[in-house]
Parts: structure tokens; sequence; C-alpha cells
């Protein structure tokens, strides 16, 4: 037996100690699950006469009980008359390949089962723009059994592609094909599938990247789909809200702010800028001592604190001069829900009761000259004022009067003078 340094190292073995003893002792292989002894490769050669291999996966187990994956086979050795003269066994160790190709298989089957139960769609697609693979998310957003989509082109008539507003997108606007036009990723790129089935399109949200070959090029492109659809219409639900919200404020033309228990200015929707008693820039993150009068001031802290303690406050009023004039504002506050401390928040709705203010002072300025002592135009109204009531209560008495003698000349006139 010859045996080289790499069979030395392998099998434990010097070339010394592996002469005169049997190959089966000196080159011990297993099956890949190192439990079964594999048959005696020298023996097999004689039998067959012919270049014999052993099983993919061999373990050989070393004298110091290592094991090695090993690739090998054995080879008949012959004369020039063809006499078998010996047989040699070739083998080398591939250890680390299978290693690595074990670290591989273990990868795949953990990002299949990832793509298997990952909820975005996970779509891949050749060159020609064919569908390769699809994840089953996918399968289940676009409405087709993964047999059925493979194969499927981009641009394939079972689905229609829409824009944001609604009307066909153009073939060069998919995704894929926006990749394989300039090689860049397409980020958050929002489309919608019409299909059959469908009542409304799917809205979904794309992502997709190019993945390149050994050389650099493009290799394939994956495409990342996630049915944003019922979000979608909360956001258009949400926007209507806000615009009708916003024609709601619009249409009313108090003044409107949100505020802290410090009189802090948190917000504010004015109809009437006129009516703020600074200018909107200067507003916000300043207090109602900072912006406001002091008796004005100190009015909305007493309704601030009023709504603090019992939920509202209503009926409170205060005074600005602005520039078009003296405006009177009457305040309702309601505490906005939140927390109980010092962080709760207030809506302040400031009406212009201006009109109503003066309206009350001229009645009050007509009162007052109604009053005794005010002068012969006051005595002619208080005596015209009392003769009023009993011209309504004559003109009353009549009316009766009138219809009772109505009636009784109703029942002189019925058949047989009843009545009368």
């Amino acid at each position: 037996m010859r045996i080289n340094p790499v069979a030395e190292k392998l099998t434990g073995w010097t070339a010394a100690e592996a002469i005169g003893r049997p190959l089966t002792e000196v080159f011990r292989i297993f099956d890949a699950g190192g439990v079964q002894p594999q048959p005696d490769l020298v023996g097999r050669v004689l039998e067959r006469g012919e270049v014999t291999g052993i099983a993919n996966g061999t373990l050989l187990r070393s004298r110091d009980g290592h094991d090695y994956r090993i690739a090998d086979s054995a080879a008949p050795i012959r004369a020039a008359s063809g006499e078998l003269t010996g047989i040699v066994v070739v083998f080398s160790d591939v250890t680390e390949h299978y290693r690595v190709q074990a670290a591989l298989r273990a990868n795949e089957e953990r990002l299949r089962a990832l793509l298997d139960n990952l909820g975005t769609g996970v779509v891949v697609h050749g060159l020609d723009s064919k569908i390769l693979e699809a994840n089953p998310s996918a399968c289940r957003i676009i409405g087709l059994e993964p047999g059925l989509l493979r194969g499927k082109t981009a641009a394939d008539p079972y689905w229609t592609f829409l824009e944001e507003d609604g009307r066909p997108m153009p073939l060069e606007n998919y995704p894929v094909q926006q990749v394989l036009a300039d090689g860049q990723p397409v980020r958050d790129f929002m489309l919608g599938i019409r299909r059959a089935g469908l009542v409304r399109p799917l809205w979904v949200l794309c992502n997709a990247f190019p993945l390149h070959d050994a050389q650099g090029g493009i290799g394939s492109i994956v495409v990342t789909i996630t049915d944003v659809t019922e979000r979608d219409e909360t956001v258009k639900e949400l926007r209507a809200a806000q615009h009708a919200l916003a024609a709601t404020l619009n249409a009313i033309p108090d003044l409107l702010f949100e505020m802290d228990l410090d009189g802090r200015y948190h917000g504010y929707h004015a109809a009437r800028l006129e009516l703020l008693a600074v200018p909107p820039s200067e507003l916000l993150g300043r207090t109602a001592d900072d912006v406001l009068p002091p008796a004005a001031a100190a009015e909305a802290m007493v309704a601030l604190r009023e709504a603090h303690a019992v939920g509202y406050s209503v009926g409170r009023q205060i005074v600005l001069d602005l520039p078009h004039g003296r405006t009177w504002f009457e305040l309702s506050v309601s505490r906005m829900a939140g927390p109980d401390d010092g962080d709760a928040r207030f809506i302040v709705l400031s009406r212009d009761v201006t009109e109503r203010k003066q309206a009350e002072e001229g009645l009050r300025r007509i009162n007052r000259t109604l009053q005794p002592g005010a002068g012969p135009g006051a005595r002619r109204a208080r005596t015209a004022g009392r003769r009023m009531p009993r011209v309504g209560r004559c003109r009353r008495l009549q009316h009766g009067l009138d219809r009772l003698d109505r009636g009784r000349r109703g029942k002189d006139r019925a058949p047989g003078g009843a009545g009368r």
C-alpha cells in the first residue's frame, strides 16, 4: 500500500503504519449519518473490474475519530496485457463544501418560510417582465394561484394598473418597467389594481429593485406589494371629514382657540382676522396675559379655570379696543378630552356680540328717557302708554259682543224658531 501526505492527514495513518494493513482498517468510510459502514471499495472494483464511486455525503472516519466528508472513487490499475496489477483510491476532503451547501439550504428554508408567512406580497420578474416566482400573499392580493401567476407578464390583460387619480397607468410607469429602464429602485409607489371579481380597485404600495447577476447586470426584478386599500379608504374618509370640518369652521364667524390652563394659545381658527387682538404670527405660543389687555386676560383666565373645574364655562365677556373700534366678545369654553393635570387643553369660542351690546345700550338710553321727571315728552309717552292697553281691551270686548250677536241671529233663523 502506498499513501500520500493528504491521505495520511485524512486517515490519521502514516504510510509506514498503513503498509500491510487491510484497506478497510485504514480507510474507514460510513454513510452520511456516520452510522452504517460502507462496502469495501477494493472488493467492489475487483468484482466489477471498473471505476467505482461512493455515495454523496460519505464520511471518512480518521484514526483519531474525526469525521471528514469526502468525494471518492476507486479504479483498477492494469498492465499492458490487461492484467489487473492494483487498485488506486482517490479521495478529497469536501467537508467545507458540504458545510457551505448545508448553510445555503438552511438559509433558503428560512427565506422560504419568511416569504410564505410574510403579509407583504413578493413577486420576482425576469428581464422580459414574466413572473418567475410569487409568495402566497402576492397570489392572494392579485387573485391567482401560483401556477396561474407564473409566466404572466407585467402587462397581462388579467389586471389593469391605475394611477392614483384612477386613470389607467401607461406601461412605462409600471414599477418593473421603471427598474428595467434605469436600473434604479422604485420606492413607495402607489398604484391601483382593477381585475375581474372586484367591485372596486385594490390599492397597493409598491417597492421594486433589481437583483444583479455575477457580471453586475440586472438578473431579475423583485417587486413587493402591500395592500393598503382599507388604509387608503380611511385616509379618504379622514380627508373628507377634514374638508367638512374646515367648511364648518369657515362658516362660523366666531373666533376659535385651543388654549391650555396657563392661557397659552396652541391653535386658532379665524374667519375674520381683523377680530384677533394681535396678528396670527404673534399669537401661537403666547399667553392671554401677553396678548390681551389686563382686564380681558383676567376674565379669560377665570373662564379657563371654570371650565377646568366643571368642564365648561359660558357667558363671560371681554372688550377689546381693535383698529376698527371697541368690540365686545362673549366666551364659551369647553374642556377637551385628555389628561387631568396641567396639560389639559380647552376649546375657547369667542363670539363677537358688539351689535347686541350696542342694541342693549340703545334700549337702556330709551328706558332712561322714560323715567319720572324726564320732561314733557316723557309724560306724553307715559300717557300714551297708559292709553294703549285700554284701547286694546275695548277692541277685544267689542269683538266678543259682535260674535255673540251673530250667534243669536243664526239661531233665530233656524227651522221652528229654536232658541227664540
